[in-house]
């Protein structure tokens, strides 16, 4: 996980992960409404998703990740 300047947007999170051969990229979210520590748990929690052995679509890494969201911002 890296942060990186988005030219005039600002800084954003975002995770490097492969799907098969492939080199993807997720952009967790923008820096500093995303702090470390919520981008470190979000980038496990789709390094877990990644690791159970199938594919995940894009589709369904926005899906799974928009309810871990939901969990850290409700606390």
């Amino acid at each position: 996980m890296k942060i990186y300047w988005c030219g005039g947007g600002g800084y954003k999170w975002r995770l490097r992960y492969k799907l098969g051969k492939k080199d993807s990229y997720y952009t967790i979210g923008d820096y500093p409404t995303i702090g470390l520590s919520e981008a470190r748990k979000i980038a496990q929690e789709i390094r877990n998703l990644l690791l159970k052995g199938k594919e995940v679509t894009e589709s369904e890494l926005f899906r799974d990740i928009y309810s871990l969201y939901s969990t850290i911002y409700r606390q």
